[in-house]
């Protein structure tokens, strides 16, 4: 079956939101076990069961664990069901490529390399990591790493985004035998003032420029190449 934009975040929010539901089902049973269990206790052995203040406090402790567990996971639901908007957000803006030959391959899962939302390859058999990332403000870098630009001054993400980028773009040209895999950042919500670009190899681009660096990159790629295969040829020809 052929992913979708945004296809393994949505399956994540919706096992994340059943998982949640079934967690409320247990605290609303620990939440009313004093009130049932004297009615079962009595139906199975005939006798009364009187229920101490410190067995309502028993019952209401998991109930209360159950209750963080599902805020949590409800809140990791509805971020994925974010991610999975965007991702369909940048999809769209790429369908252009899609008419002029390039390939797209969505949510590609790697072993220890985690998921890489786009994968794109162009006509010419160049290939571009693309990850999608949803955080608001400003975006930074030293020359090294990325970080968030605030009022109070620079704040590094919750992930090494630069990493994990080029980590997802190594798997994949070796795990896909493709000849290049370039790796890119693209942020949906923030302002990305990075220079110089790449950073460590990964390039940091705005959602709303991604199209236009991509063609750049594939036109400077192109550039290199088609000087390879020149100096090839000079060389083969010399005596």
């Amino acid at each position: 079956m052929v992913a979708r934009p945004g296809q393994s975040l949505r399956a994540f929010a919706q096992r994340r939101r059943r998982q949640a539901g079934l967690l409320l089902g247990l605290a609303v049973l620990c939440l009313s076990a004093p009130l049932w269990l004297p009615l079962v206790w009595d139906w199975l052995l005939g006798r009364s069961l009187t229920i101490a203040w410190w067995g309502w406090l028993i019952c209401i402790l998991p109930a209360l664990v159950c209750g963080q567990q599902i805020r949590l996971w409800w809140r990791q639901a509805s971020a994925a069901e974010q991610g999975a908007e965007q991702a369909e957000s940048v999809a769209d803006r790429l369908i252009p490529l899609q008419y002029l030959g390039w390939q797209a391959n969505y949510g590609i899962r790697e072993p220890y390399a985690g998921t890489t939302d786009i994968l794109l390859t162009s006509p010419a058999g160049f290939a571009y990591a693309i990850d999608v990332k949803t955080h608001r403000g400003r975006v930074g870098s030293n020359g090294r790493q990325i970080y968030r630009v605030t009022s109070r001054g620079r704040s590094p993400f919750e992930r090494d985004f630069v990493t994990l980028a080029r980590r997802q773009a190594t798997t994949l040209k070796k795990r896909r035998k493709l000849p290049t895999v370039t790796p890119i950042v693209t942020f949906t919500n923030s302002i990305v003032d990075v220079n110089p670009n790449p950073v460590a190899g990964v390039h940091i681009v705005a959602v709303d420029a991604l199209y236009e660096y991509l063609q750049q990159l594939e036109a400077i790629a192109l550039a290199a190449n088609e000087s390879d295969a020149s100096n090839d040829t000079n060389q083969s020809v010399d005596p």
